[in-house]
This record gives structure tokens, sequence and C-alpha cells, in this order.
């Protein structure tokens, strides 16, 4: 069964959401690849470039969502739908912001990243972009097929729960080392700001879950 937008021009309001996710993608591969190659050669030119990709793709998608409420409130809408798809725009959209938050403290602050937690801070990148990639998914299930939406928000709280497990590890790991106490402070926040993007994550997957169940009575 496919999801039923209830207001006319709904084929308009699904291609900008798809419009979005394509430059959310964008934002979430920049700064993947800008993270990993700041462990690899620390602060530099390339890893700069970087951060402006994936922070010109996350205005890029703002102002797709700014659009997508625009088009919203233009046309005849129940309150708790256009509520929930409100809803559901603007905790999507912590996502890729949350990704700046990252990039702004490397960009901003150049933290020097020790060798032992090299290892560690490239999974819990992986673990928290394919949360946001299930996230993907689950839209647009939740356009096409609702009923995979379950299956996918599953999927996403499980990713989170990894993601604060190895976060626990990293900072363990942190505090064991020998590295002065404003070191580890800061890294400690670089560990803490890569991890919200899955909780980002799980916080759309509970609304995705809640429109869902919604669409499904």
């Amino acid at each position: 069964m496919s999801f039923t937008f209830p207001w006319r021009g709904s084929t308009n309001v699904k291609s900008r959401i798809l419009a979005y996710l394509e430059q959310a993608d964008l934002c979430l591969d920049r700064f993947a690849a800008a993270f990993r190659l700041y462990l690899e050669r620390g602060p530099c030119e390339e890893v700069d470039d970087l951060r402006n990709d994936s922070h010109r793709a996350e205005s890029a998608a703002d102002d797709l969502r700014r659009e997508i409420e625009q088009t919203l409130y233009e046309h005849e809408l129940l309150p708790e739908s256009r509520g929930d798809l409100l809803s559901l725009l603007e905790s999507l959209d912590h996502i890729p912001g949350a990704t700046q938050g990252v990039l702004n403290i490397l960009f901003l602050e150049h933290p020097v990243l020790p060798e032992f937690l090299k290892p560690l801070l490239d999974q819990l990148v992986a673990i928290n972009t394919e949360a946001y990639g299930v996230v993907h998914s689950a839209v647009v299930a939740l356009m096409e097929d609702p009923a995979r939406t379950r299956e996918l928000c599953t999927r996403i709280d499980e990713l989170e729960s990894r993601s604060d497990r190895h976060q626990q590890v990293a900072i363990r790991e942190l505090y064991a080392s020998g590295l002065e106490l404003a070191g580890k402070l800061q890294i400690k926040d670089v560990i803490r700001t890569i991890g919200a993007i899955s909780d980002r994550c799980e916080h759309t997957a509970d609304l995705l879950n809640i429109i869902a169940i919604k669409r499904r009575i």
C-alpha cells in the first residue's frame, strides 16, 4: 500500500522530498569523506574543500525544506497531517545539521586526534552515516510502502545503540590515556558530536513510525 498525501499537488511534494534527501545524502557523504581525510592528514585544504561541499549541500537541503513547508501551508490539509509532516521535516533537517557541528570543530579547533582512537572514530562515523542511510530508506518507504517503515526504524534504533557503545569505548580509552585534560575534553566533544547524528536519526525514526501507524489506521 502506498502512502497517500491528503492534498492536491502531492506529486510535487514527493519530488521535493526526494530532492531534499539527495542533498542530505551529499552532505553526509562529504562529511564522512572530510572526517576520514582529517584522520589521515589532519587539517588541510582538501578537508576544508570537502567541508565547504558538505555545508553547501546542507544549505541546499535547508532551502528545500522551507519550500516544502510553504507548499504544505498553501494547500488544504488537516492540521494533524500537516503537523506530522512538518515535525518530520524539522527532525530530518537536524541530521545534516549535526554533521556540520563535527566539521566546525575540525575547522575551528584543529583537534589532534590520537592514533589509538582513529580506528574507533572511523567506525563511529561509519555507524552514524549508516543510520542516516536507513533514515533515507525509511522516508522513501513511508511514501511508497509504509509497512516497511517499522522494520527500517528498528534498524535505526539498533545503530543508535551501537553508536552509544562505541562512544563509551572511545571515551573510556581516551580517559585511560596520558593525554592532558584539555585535549581529552576536546576529543570527547568530537566523539559526542558524531554520536549526535544517530541520536537525531533515532528521533526521526520515532516520528516515522508514528506517521506510518496513522496512515495504516
